[in-house]
C-alpha cells in the first residue's frame, strides 16, 4: 500500500511538472512567434517607409510652387496618401498613423528634408573627414524656418507603429513599437545631345545629286533634264552669298574655290525658278524647289538662305526626340540636372555647342547648363516655321550645310562622343552621383579616321590628341574609327559611367533588327523577346549575340563592307552598309544605352499571318502597341517598327528610355548633421 501511495504521489508530481513544462513551451512558442511576427512587421514596414520617402521626394521635386514650405507640404501630403493606401496585417488594426515634419508630433513618424552630399569637396559641407560622406544635412523645420527659401535634394523618413498582431496579442499583448528609417535622394542627370550635321541628316527631304543634275557651261548652270529628279534636288541651307544679288548669268568666279562648295550652291540656286507661280505644273508641289521658298537668316561670320517650306528629315525627327528627352528631365527635374546641345561634323571640335560662344567671341566657362527650358526651345523644330520663334536651332548654329570639304561634311563620331564625355565626366560640371547620358543622332557612317601614328591611343590624353583625316571613299577611315569606338572610347565611357545611345535613320544602313524567339524550338515560332528583354539578355554583341544583320549589298548583290562603303562615298546608288548598326549597337549595349534604328510602321499587308493588323494594343510599351508575334519570325530581318508609332514617335520613345524617367533613389548616409 505504501508503494502504491508513493507511486500515486510521484505521478501527481510528474503531471504538475509536465503541465508546467508544456505551459512554458507554449509561452516560449508564442513568444518566438510574436518575435517572428515583429521581425516580419519590420521588414514590411521598411518597404512602406521606402515607398513613402520616394513618394515624398517625387512630390517635393515636381511641385510647381517655388516656395520651400509649399514644396515640403506637397511631399508630406504625398507620404500620407501612401500611408492610407498601405496597411500591414498585425500592425495597428486602424492602419498606419500619419507622418509629419519633425516637431509636429505625429504618431506615424517624422519627415525631414535637406541636402545630400555624395562626395567630399573643397567646400567641406559635412566636415573635412572624407569618411563623413555621403552625408545628409537636414534643413530647419518649416515651422520655424529662418533661411529665406532653402532647397532640398533628399528626404529622411522615420516611420513607427506598434506591433499588435491579433494572433499573439491576446497572450503577450503589445510587442513594442516597430521603427524604421529611410533616406531618398534626387539623382541629378547630365545629358549631352549630339546632332550629326553632315548633309546626310537632311537627305530625305533635300537630296543633293551634285553634278548629276546640273552642269556648268560657259559660266552658266545648265539642268540635265535626263535626270528624273533634277528639279527635286536642293539644299536645306545655302551660304549667304547666294541671294538676289548673285549674278546667275556668270558663275565663273565661283569655280576658283578648291572645295567647289560655293559653285555647287550657286548652281543649285540659279537653277531654281524664282516664283512658284511661274510653274503652273509643279508650283503647288512642295517636292519641287523655288527660290521664294527660302528666307535669309543672319549668323555671325555670314548668314544663310534657309528653306521655310520643307521640314528637313531626319534632322527634325532627331530634334524632336531630343526635345522629348529634355522635357522629361524638366518634368521630373532635380536641382542638379544639366544638359548640353552640340552639332558635329568631321572636324575635331564641335561645329556648334550650347553652352557655347558668348556674343563677345569668348567661350562660356561651363560646358553644361541647367537652363533646360532654353534647350527645349532650341530643339523644337517648329520654331523656324512662320511665325518664327527666337532663339531657335538655327541661331544655335545647328545648320546642316552641304560642303565639298570632307572635314566639313564628314562624320567624326569618336571626337564628338569623347568631347561630350569629357564635359560630363568633369566633376565641376556634373555631380559624381549623377546619371550620365549621351544621345547621338546620326546615320553612323563614320568618314573620319585617325591618321598614321594615331591609330592606337592608350590613354584619354592620347585619345584627345588624335589627329583625323576624312575621306568618304576610303574604308580605312571607317574601320580605324570603329576600332576606337569599341576600344579605348568604350572603356572611357564605362569607367566614367556614361551611357551612350543612338538614333539612326538612313536607307544606307538599312534600319532593322533581328527577331529572336524565346521558344526553345525557334522553328515553332514565338513568343518573342521585346527589345528591352533583348538588351537585358546581352543581344547586341555581334560576335556572340547579334541583334543586326551586317551583310552589305552593292546594286542588290552581296558585297564586302569596303566595297559598299566606298561605293556610297563615291556617290553610288543602291548600296547598303548596315555595319554601323552593329557597331553602335554594341557600344550602346556595353555602356548601358539604347540603339534605335527608326523604321517604317507595319501595314496589314506586311503581316499577312496576322488578323486585325500587325500591332497588339493589349501589349504596350511606353504607351504604344507593340508588334505581334505573328508578324515576327526567328532570326529574320525585321524592317517594321517595334512600336506602333511614326519615326518621330519612335525617336522620342527611344530618347526618353535613354534618359530614364525616375531620378529618385534610396541611399544610406555615413553622417547626418543639421539643426
Amino acid at each position: 500500500m505504501k508503494i502504491l501511495r508513493r507511486l500515486k504521489k510521484q505521478s501527481g508530481i510528474y503531471i504538475v511538472a509536465t503541465v508546467a513544462v508544456v505551459v512554458a513551451l507554449i509561452a516560449l512558442a508564442i513568444l518566438v512567434v510574436g518575435v517572428g511576427y515583429r521581425a516580419g512587421d519590420k521588414v514590411l514596414l521598411q518597404n512602406i517607409a521606402n515607398l513613402l520617402s520616394l513618394g515624398a521626394m517625387e512630390a517635393y521635386s515636381t511641385s510647381t510652387s517655388q516656395v520651400y514650405s509649399d514644396k515640403v507640404a506637397a511631399g508630406i501630403a504625398r507620404a500620407n496618401v501612401l500611408v492610407q493606401r498601405n496597411t500591414i496585417k498585425g500592425i495597428s488594426s486602424s492602419g498606419l498613423a500619419e507622418v509629419g515634419y519633425a516637431g509636429e508630433g505625429k504618431d506615424g513618424g517624422d519627415i525631414e528634408f535637406g541636402l545630400w552630399h555624395e562626395k567630399y569637396t573643397a567646400a567641406e559641407p559635412c566636415g573635412s573627414d572624407p569618411k563623413n560622406y555621403p552625408c545628409f544635412i537636414r534643413n530647419e523645420s518649416p515651422l520655424a524656418i529662418t533661411a529665406p527659401n532653402p532647397s532640398a535634394n533628399a528626404v529622411f523618413l522615420r516611420l513607427r507603429n506598434p506591433s499588435t498582431n491579433p494572433i499573439v496579442a491576446p497572450l503577450v499583448g503589445n510587442l513594442g513599437t516597430v521603427e524604421v528609417e529611410s533616406y531618398a535622394i534626387m539623382v541629378p542627370r547630365c545629358l549631352a545631345n549630339l546632332m550629326d550635321l553632315s548633309y546626310s541628316v537632311v537627305q530625305q527631304t533635300h537630296p543633293a545629286c551634285e553634278g548629276k543634275c546640273y552642269s556648268l557651261t560657259g559660266g552658266n548652270p545648265q539642268a540635265v533634264p535626263t535626270h528624273p529628279d533634277y528639279r527635286r534636288q536642293g539644299f536645306f541651307a545655302y551660304s549667304g552669298f547666294v541671294n538676289s544679288a548673285l549674278d546667275c548669268s556668270n558663275l565663273a568666279p565661283y569655280t576658283d574655290f578648291p572645295a567647289l562648295t560655293n559653285l555647287y550652291s550657286a548652281i543649285y540656286w540659279c537653277s531654281m525658278p524664282q516664283l512658284r507661280s511661274s510653274d503652273p505644273t509643279n508650283g503647288t508641289n512642295p517636292r519641287y524647289f523655288f527660290r521664294e521658298d527660302f528666307d535669309f537668316e543672319d549668323r555671325p561670320g555670314g548668314g544663310y538662305m534657309i528653306d521655310k517650306v520643307r521640314t528637313p528629315q531626319p534632322f527634325a525627327t532627331y530634334l524632336s526626340a531630343m526635345n522629348g528627352a529634355l522635357r522629361l528631365i524638366k518634368q521630373t527635374s532635380t536641382q542638379g540636372d544639366k544638359a548640353m546641345l552640340a552639332g558635329f561634323t568631321g572636324l575635331k571640335d564641335f561645329r556648334a555647342r550650347v553652352p557655347g560662344t558668348k556674343p563677345d567671341g569668348t567661350d562660356e566657362p561651363d560646358t553644361l547648363t541647367n537652363e533646360i527650358d532654353y534647350l527645349i526651345q532650341l530643339t523644337n523644330p517648329n520654331n523656324i516655321l512662320s511665325p518664327k520663334v527666337y532663339p531657335n536651332f538655327l541661331n544655335a548654329g545647328l545648320i546642316p550645310i552641304y560642303s565639298r570639304d570632307q572635314n566639313e561634311s564628314g562624320t567624326n563620331l569618336v571626337a564628338a562622343i569623347f568631347n561630350a564625355a569629357q564635359s560630363i565626366a568633369d566633376r565641376s560640371q556634373c555631380e559624381e552621383i549623377a546619371k550620365k547620358s549621351i544621345i547621338v543622332a546620326t546615320d553612323g557612317m563614320a568618314t573620319c579616321g585617325p591618321i598614321a601614328g594615331h591609330t592606337d591611343p592608350k590613354t584619354k590624353e592620347e585619345l584627345g590628341a588624335v589627329l583625323y583625316s576624312c575621306d568618304a571613299a576610303d574604308y580605312t577611315r571607317y574601320s580605324t574609327q570603329e576600332a576606337l569606338l569599341l576600344g579605348i572610347l568604350k572603356d572611357y565611357l564605362i569607367e566614367n559611367k556614361i551611357a551612350v545611345s543612338f538614333l539612326m535613320d538612313s536607307n544606307i544602313i538599312n534600319p532593322h533588327f533581328l527577331d529572336i524567339s524565346k521558344n526553345p524550338d525557334p522553328s515553332s515560332g514565338g513568343p518573342y523577346y521585346t527589345l528591352d528583354e533583348l538588351r537585358l539578355r546581352g543581344y547586341g554583341i555581334h560576335s556572340t549575340k547579334p541583334l543586326f544583320e551586317t551583310q552589305a549589298t552593292c546594286g542588290g548583290v552581296n558585297c564586302t563592307d569596303a566595297e559598299a562603303y566606298e561605293g556610297i562615298g563615291t556617290g553610288g546608288e543602291n548600296f547598303t552598309f548596315p555595319r554601323p548598326l552593329a557597331t553602335l549597337g554594341q557600344l550602346a549595349l556595353e555602356t548601358g544605352g539604347v540603339i534605335c534604328p527608326l523604321l517604317q510602321q507595319c501595314a496589314p499587308s506586311d503581316c499577312p499571318a496576322c488578323t486585325g493588323g500587325c500591332y497588339d494594343s493589349a501589349k504596350k510599351d511606353g504607351g504604344y502597341p507593340t508588334l505581334k508575334d505573328c508578324a515576327r519570325q526567328h532570326n529574320r530581318v525585321q524592317t517594321c517598327s517595334y512600336i506602333d508609332g511614326n519615326k518621330t514617335q519612335q525617336a522620342a520613345y527611344c530618347a526618353t528610355k535613354a534618359v530614364g524617367g525616375n531620378p529618385f533613389a534610396l541611399r544610406e548616409p555615413a553622417f547626418v548633421t543639421g539643426p
